[in-house]
């Protein structure tokens, strides 16, 4: 069973890194800004997975979208809708926090990202925005 907590310390970000992650983990610092959103899921071995979001359209002081930064599910936790619950918890939190989007790219090669990308939450008042991100090619 895994349960969803913030990340609020260096160490807990720190802990996300994974030797099989095909992405860079952000730096911890980036974690702990108090107008970004980080949950690590876990289980009784410790950090299977993540997301980080952080802003990308202000008003005034006031967030209405948060693009999606990092989210990683480890290998063996995949397939068991990981991603999706930790999508639901930090959608939920920038809903609380007013946000009414969260802007998610993929990469068009990435087919796993795609097929979850089809699969997100839904969450009253937020919607997910889904852009394929061509970058480098």
């Amino acid at each position: 069973m895994y349960r969803l907590v913030a990340v609020e310390s260096i160490e807990a970000a720190q802990s996300l890194r994974s030797p099989e992650a095909d992405t860079p983990v952000p730096p911890p610092v980036t974690w702990l800004d108090p107008s970004h959103i980080g949950l690590m899921a876990v289980d009784e071995t410790g950090p299977v997975g993540g997301i980080l979001l952080i802003p990308c359209r202000q008003v005034m002081n006031h967030v209405t979208k948060y693009r999606m930064e990092w989210l990683y599910v480890h290998r063996p936790h995949r397939g068991r809708g990981l991603g999706r619950q930790l999508a639901s918890a930090a959608a939920a939190e920038a809903n609380r926090r007013g946000a009414s989007a969260i802007q998610i790219s993929v990469h068009p090669d990435n087919n796993e990202g795609l097929s979850w990308s089809e699969s997100l939450p839904k969450v009253a008042g937020l919607g997910f925005v889904v852009s394929l991100d061509r970058g480098g090619m």
